[in-house]
């Protein structure tokens, strides 16, 4: 409880010295001389923890009575060679000075129990306060600067060619989101419970050869990595570990997913899907706004809203900002089973006029090239995170549909319908043909009717700011809430 205050504090006052008497004459005016120095000093450790006032004189004794130290032996009797005026004021003093030091004594006390200092090995956040490029010779140098070391490892991996540096879960401060030479481009963030992630895009294959820290300020640490060029039959295949720290990195294995609860078929289940998350940002707006931070609001709302009603339950693939893998996601969904399934989007468009919601159904062939497009980004989701989709070969291949599916594709394109109408009824703006269909990896489920929102343009000012306005989050909510109850009772689920 007091880590190391207590010691501080027992260490501090062991030490004070002993008064000792001092003959008359020039040697006790050396003595009070230097007395007088000491009164002077600049406050120690111990004496800063006073309230100010407190310390009238530096103690010089730690006595149970008004008895003097002479040559190392208590006495009561004056010094014989002090007069006895002044022996009897140092009396008096050092009985003051023995009630002020158990005064000190408990505030020092006091402080450490209600304000206890750091103890010995409490785990201390770590940040990543710099990510940094140069060119070293022919290679590529990159430096991660870290405020405390931690464990880490170098991988690589194809289809595309990126490197991965996984780390603890760290906080970013000052850091670069622009590549050098055959590094395109450089996405960092929170990858799962237990880790964060950096990913390299490599415009040309390249491989670290070699990899090593340097400690840094006074707890600090630089990892170093040297990355060199290498044709294309050189880079690994799959996924492939190039470097890691003596120290092993959290087990990872456990903590990617939230644990799907239990099925209940007494209640409506609807499965709320944020998209993105984590190392993945999802469309970023002209002001900065990141579509992952927005969809967690909007699924936490709209997760809290569902609950609340008799006879339904929400459940989140994702409540806080980490990446969770597509397959992962329909995973959980099915787990749970769910009786429908939602995920949450916002869109981006290269003209800031295009503004509106749409909601999305899976094909085999996408409605029309803007849903062909917004597929392949959104299935993309995985690459960008440096998921190895060797793995999982089929988690983002061609949507092939089933027989099995066919039912709850017709669903999901009923629940489609129902949403854009109580959208519109509700003054939310939607595009002009809102309905689409295309091959999203995250709708494969066969097991129940699934949509992806888009809920609005970030790259339309206006629509940003009525997306990020209580206003219109409450609207839009409130047309999720009407859609699925509406959707339940027509399957034979709970009433309107």
């Amino acid at each position: 409880m007091f880590g190391g205050g207590v010691g501080l504090a027992v260490a501090r006052f062991s030490s004070f010295n002993f008064l000792r008497a001092a003959p008359a004459g020039g040697s006790g005016c050396r003595q009070q001389e230097r007395l007088s120095r000491r009164a002077h000093r600049p406050l120690s450790l111990v004496e800063k923890f006073a309230p100010s006032g407190l310390f009238m004189a530096r103690p010089l004794a730690l006595v149970g009575d008004a008895s003097l130290t002479v040559n190392g032996s208590r006495s009561s009797e004056p010094h014989p060679l002090m007069p006895a005026g002044a022996a009897r004021k140092k009396i008096k003093l050092v009985s003051l000075i023995k009630r002020q030091t158990t005064i000190t004594a408990f505030v020092v006390l006091f402080s450490i129990i209600f304000n206890p200092l750091p103890a010995h090995g409490d785990e201390k956040p770590v940040t990543v306060n710099a990510l940094r490029f140069g060119w070293h010779e022919t290679n590529i140098r990159f430096v991660i600067e870290l405020s405390h070391p931690v464990p880490w490892r170098v991988s690589t991996l194809d289809n595309p060619h990126r490197v991965v540096i996984d780390l603890p879960v760290v906080s970013w401060n000052n850091t670069s989101d622009t590549g050098l030479g055959f590094v395109s481009a450089l996405r960092y963030g929170r990858f799962s419970h237990t880790r964060s992630r950096i990913v390299l895009d490599l415009a040309a294959p390249a491989v670290p050869h070699a990899a090593f820290t340097l400690p840094h300020n006074n707890h600090g640490q630089r990892l170093v990595i040297d990355m060199t060029p290498v044709n294309a039959a050189a880079f690994p295949q799959n996924f492939s570990e190039a470097f890691r720290s003596s120290a092993d990195l959290p087990d990872d294995s456990a903590a990617a997913t939230p644990p799907a609860p239990a099925p209940d078929k007494k209640l409506w289940t609807v499965v709320i899907d944020p998209g993105h998350g984590g190392i993945d940002p999802g469309a970023i707006s002209p002001s900065g706004i990141h579509e992952k931070d927005l969809v967690l609001e909007y699924a936490l709302v709209f997760a809290d809203a569902l609950n609340q009603i008799d006879g339904f339950r929400a459940v989140l693939t994702r409540d806080d900002n980490r990446y969770i893998p597509l397959r992962e996601r329909v995973r959980l969904a099915e787990a749970a089973e769910s009786d429908m399934f939602i995920s949450l989007h916002f869109n981006t468009n290269p003209s800031r006029d295009v503004r509106g919601a749409s909601v999305y159904t899976l094909s085999e062939t996408a409605s029309d090239k803007e849903g062909a497009l917004l597929a392949a980004r959104e299935n993309k989701s995985d690459v960008l995170a440096g998921v190895d989709l060797e793995e999982h070969p089929n988690a983002v291949s061609r949507i092939l549909i089933d027989l099995s599916q066919r039912d709850s594709i017709n669903a999901s394109r009923d629940y489609a319908e129902i949403l854009v109408r109580e959208l519109r009824s509700r003054d939310t703006r939607t595009l002009r043909k809102a309905t689409r269909s295309a091959g999203f990896a995250v709708l494969k489920s066969p097991n129940m009717p699934s949509v992806l929102l888009e809920l609005g343009h970030l790259s339309n000012p206006e629509e940003e700011r009525f997306v990020r306005s209580a206003r219109g989050r409450d609207e839009i909510i409130r047309a999720l809430v009407a859609s699925v109850r509406e959707f339940a009772a027509r399957r034979g689920g709970r009433p309107e």
